[in-house]
Formats: C-alpha cells, structure tokens, sequence
C-alpha cells in the first residue's frame, strides 16, 4: 500500500500538496540462466506487498500534475540453483539448492500526468515518468547451503550479489482526485524491466536476466499548505 502528502501553495493558477498515502504492490520477479555448470531461476513471490509514500505535487493551472517523494516497501524473491548435468527430476540425487532474499524498496518517483477529465468533484490526470528504486539485499538471507553443495552454494552467493541496489524504470501513472482533497493513485510498470547486474562466477562475468513488474496501488490525502480563500 502507499502512503501520500500535499504541502499546498494556492493561487489560481498553482497548488503544492503534501500528500500521504498507503497502498499495495502486486510484484512479479523472474530470471532464467546460467552460471558455469550451474542453473539458476529467480521466481519473484508474486503477492500484495504493503507499501507507503509521502510525496509533494504540484498543480499548474489545474491542467498538469508535477510529483515526487519516496514510497517503501518490503518484498521477498525466492531462487533455486542446479547443476546443468542433472537429468533426474524427482528423485533424491538431484543437487539442486535453494533460497532467496528480503527486498527492501525505496522508490523515487518523477511523474507528469495531465488533467483529462473534470467532472464536479473529481479529476483525473493521466500521464508517467521515471522511477529511480535503491535496494537492500542482505547477502545470504534463508539461503539452505549445504556443505555437500560447494558449487550450488557459491552460485547462491554470486546471484545475490548481482542484485542491482540501484535502477531507474520508467512508469505509467493515472490519479483520481476527489474534492482536491483525497485520491486514489496507480502506478504500473508495463514490461519486465531488467534490474540485475552482470554476475562473476568462477573468474568469468555472465549476464543478469533478472527482471521485474510491478503494479502500485494507493489510497491517500492531500493536504493544503495554503487553502483558498472564499
């Protein structure tokens, strides 16, 4: 969930809010490739992750909506690890290890959307822009290593370190505002965005598959620094 705040400068022509605001994020994670001998899978836990943000915006002439701020949340990926020559599926030999580490998010947003429809109380602006995302991956986190798994085990360190921590996607964004005052806000990541950096395994350097989409859905309120006066 999300969290917004509206710091509010008021003029007829301009508006400033600080806006609080708490939602949900639908996450999806996925990675194939390999590394070596090894193979490996991301599978991003696909679920409703709470989320909050305070953010500023700003209003020009009621027709276009400037925001930025900072939203957190907290998500988890899971991964497993296995030797290319494996051909048992189910059955004991197979050496596969696995894991997976808590993903803890900050985003900061810069959106543009514009007023397409004004109807009595409600507006709506549509629009998008880029959001730069910082992670904290602890290295290591519930990964099951097993000492008969040498190889297995330094893959699972090798792919946590090729979480990139920082990144910028570009976002849609649609918010409906109800009397100026509270809002619902949705921004989407379309595409799976690559977000993983090149891995070192064994002296030599692989590419990161690892991608992501994310739908963020929030409830919040605007507060006005300076409301209008009658």
């Amino acid at each position: 969930m999300l969290i917004s705040c509206a710091w509010i400068s008021n003029t007829q022509a301009q508006e400033m809010h600080l806006e609080l605001s708490i939602g949900n994020v639908v996450n999806n994670i996925v990675g194939l490739g390999q590394l070596d001998k090894v193979n490996y899978r991301f599978d991003g836990n696909d679920g409703v992750y709470f989320s909050g943000a305070v953010n500023f915006s700003y209003t020009h002439k009621k027709v276009f909506l400037l925001r930025t701020g900072v939203s957190y949340y907290n998500d988890y990926a899971s991964f497993l690890v296995q030797r290319n020559n494996t051909t048992c599926l189910f059955c004991k030999e197979l050496e596969i290890s696995g894991g997976g580490y808590s993903l803890r998010t900050f985003r900061v947003p810069l959106l543009i959307s514009f007023d397409i429809l004004r109807k009595r109380n409600l507006s709506l602006f549509v629009g998008g822009g880029l959001i730069a995302t910082f992670r904290s991956t602890p290295a290591g986190e519930k990964a099951h290593l097993e000492p008969d798994k040498q190889l297995e085990n330094e893959a699972i360190f090798a792919l946590a370190s090729g979480f990139r921590k920082t990144y910028v996607n570009y976002v849609l964004n649609a918010t409906l505002v109800y009397k100026d005052r509270y809002f619902i806000n949705i921004t989407r990541m379309p595409n799976h965005s690559k977000y993983g950096r090149p891995i070192d395994f064994k002296g030599k350097t692989y590419p990161n598959l690892i991608s992501q989409r994310y739908m963020e859905i929030s409830l919040g309120y605007r507060f006005h620094l300076n409301p209008e006066k009658d």
